[in-house]
């Protein structure tokens, strides 16, 4: 695994080709855009063929200063793997025409408007302080002075 959190071949296969991967292929910009979306679809196929073997969570954990039990290599080892098919089966889905989201549902603002009100006034707020000074709650030091 990389730095990053992806395969090392994924990393290695994005460094060796980047300049190739954006390179203008047609004059409009949506055969461009396919174009770019096949070849990484492409990248991404070819790197998520190699699966995380245990070197690789080791790699990972001693980056992160972890230390890992056998089991625990093991474990992360399968679930990384599973994380990487889940992947492989999203990326045979047919999402041509399907815009990008940032969140699945409509988004709206739940605040209510500022209205401006009278407020309560300084002898009802302060009716119930233990101790006030003239205008302000009067509250115990927490830090010495120096």
């Amino acid at each position: 695994m990389s730095e990053a959190g992806l395969p090392r071949s994924f990393y290695l296969a994005t460094e060796s080709i980047k300049d190739k991967i954006f390179e203008p292929p047609f004059d409009n910009a949506q055969g461009r855009q396919r174009s770019q979306r096949n070849k990484l679809k492409t990248i991404l196929k070819s790197s998520m063929d190699k699966k995380i073997d245990k070197s690789e969570v080791i790699k990972v954990a001693r980056l992160a200063r972890l230390e890992l039990t056998n089991q625990e290599i093991d474990e992360f080892a399968g679930q990384l793997n599973a994380i990487i098919d889940y992947v492989e089966r999203m990326n045979k889905l047919n999402t041509e025409g399907v815009e990008p989201l940032a969140h699945c549902l409509p988004i709206n603002n739940v605040f209510r408007e500022d209205i401006v009100k009278q407020s309560l006034g300084t002898e009802k707020t302060l009716a119930n302080a233990p101790q006030q000074d003239g205008q302000f709650f009067k509250v115990p030091k927490i830090l010495e002075e120096s």
